[in-house]
């Protein structure tokens, strides 16, 4: 074992106190649920306490330690001594992820022992197959709140916000998810056969490739955001590749008649657009990182360019070239339910991210930034929904569509108008990075 996390983390949370009295607790939960439940179904209810400990233990509070796994250390400003260490990200990733969840692991599986034990043929139609599903569930939990930490805390190292982590973590690890996946880890007596690219898959075979899938893109996301942490170079390219296998993954449940090249620019168009908010929040893009870049390309170190580039405008370039097939691409008939209106207008919606940039931009150029997602926020509700809603109200609808370009009559009339606010939000964003850089050096 020559990971010094690793071992840091198990001296830390495994001792033999713990180890003593975990199984002790869990022997007395599962002691009182044989004896309180039916003599004829004892078997089952042990089989479920054991599955839920497995769940409650490895999944929820597990995930709350790998994401404290990140942020406990720069609140006790031990970060700092990790980042000069000669440890890498891959030896930091796995080590607070197994080390820090290591006790919840231990806890976890002995609840899992007694699921395997106690599980009958039915409702578990395959209780190793149930066990592996969770067990992957739990990890891909674990690495989204690690992600999350080392983005949120970043920021404000001594901010507390596990709850919020923690409710991201389990919300990314659900969506993930198919709604049907999801259904079968709730309720494995779900036996209806999944449609996956016209192929019918059995449900349990299809959910543990699914989790497997995802918790693998979760341990990179996971190493990603930990080399950034690190300031390790790295290219954006991973992005690109998870944006695609996602999108390829979702279109295999597609139930509209579109041919799959367009639902498939539908789901990049879809995710990548929802990363780009994502990431635009709390990925570093301040006037020094713009900076950066231009004396790279001013130098042609293209590689050195892509390295400083952040992850959403190559997520953002994504969506509009996705938008841009979309429209290639329509039908001449009528479009599908499938799709909501405002998806039928692609290109408006994505000039609207790039205008949100440009807004965000604007803050973050500020003297002295502070509360940039909370003013973001605060300033695409006034614009995407109190003032044109207002306006609607009114009567006032031309007014409406100059606020929000989709109230707009006319694909052309919309895209116009999204295209304008985007020059005025770059405009004032470009000009205040170039104030910011009267009083910025930056070594290149």
């Amino acid at each position: 074992m020559n990971n010094p996390e690793l071992r840091r983390n198990l001296w830390l949370e495994i001792t033999p106190h713990r180890m003593l009295l975990m199984p002790l607790l869990l022997g007395l939960v599962f002691v009182m649920v044989g004896m309180l439940t039916d003599p004829n179904k004892v078997n089952e209810y042990l089989a479920a306490a054991g599955l839920g400990g497995f769940m409650l233990i490895s999944f929820g509070w597990g995930t709350q330690l790998a994401a404290k796994a990140f942020s406990d250390e720069l609140a006790e400003r031990t970060w700092d001594w990790q980042r000069l260490s000669a440890m890498g990200p891959w030896t930091i990733t796995w080590g607070k992820l197994l080390g820090a969840t290591a006790f919840t692991w231990y806890g976890g599986f002995l609840c899992l022992s007694v699921f395997l034990i106690y599980a009958p043929a039915k409702p578990f139609t395959d209780p190793i197959q149930t066990a592996l599903t969770v067990v992957f569930l739990a990890i891909t939990a674990h690495a989204c709140a690690l992600a999350l930490a080392v983005q949120l805390t970043r920021q404000d190292p001594l901010k507390k916000s596990s709850p919020l982590i923690i409710f991201f973590a389990l919300l990314i690890t659900s969506g993930m998810l198919s709604f049907r996946s999801i259904r079968l880890v709730v309720n494995p007596t779900f036996e209806a056969p999944i449609y996956w690219y016209g192929w019918i898959m059995n449900n349990a075979n299809f959910v543990l490739a699914t989790v497997v899938f995802f918790a693998g893109w979760a341990l990179v996301g996971a190493y990603r955001t930990l080399c950034q942490a690190l300031t390790v170079r790295t290219v954006p390219i991973v992005l690109l590749g998870f944006i695609a296998t996602a999108a390829l993954y979702w279109t295999g449940f597609k139930t509209a008649g579109l041919p799959h090249i367009q639902t498939v620019a539908w789901c990049v168009w879809t995710l990548s657009i929802v990363l780009s908010y994502f990431m635009l929040c709390f990925e570093p893009s301040g006037p020094i990182v713009v900076r950066r870049i231009l004396c790279r390309i001013k130098l042609r170190q293209w590689r050195r360019a892509a390295e400083e580039l952040p992850c959403w405008p190559v997520s953002v370039a994504c969506a509009l070239f996705c938008a841009l097939i979309l429209i290639a691409l329509r039908p001449i008939g009528e479009m599908s339910t499938f799709l909501p209106k405002f998806i039928l207008e692609p290109l408006p919606v994505v000039l609207l991210l790039v205008r949100d940039a440009g807004i965000f931009m604007f803050f973050a150029a500020a003297a002295k930034p502070r509360r940039l997602v909370g003013s973001l926020l605060v300033y695409l509700v006034i614009l995407n929904l109190v003032l044109p809603g207002a306006l609607h109200a009114l009567g006032a609808e031309f007014a409406a569509g100059l606020v929000l370009p989709l109230y707009a009559e006319g694909k052309t009339m919309q895209s116009l108008t999204a295209l304008l606010q985007v020059v005025i939000a770059w405009s004032l964003a470009s000009r205040r990075i170039r104030d910011r850089w009267a009083f910025t050096r930056v070594n290149v």
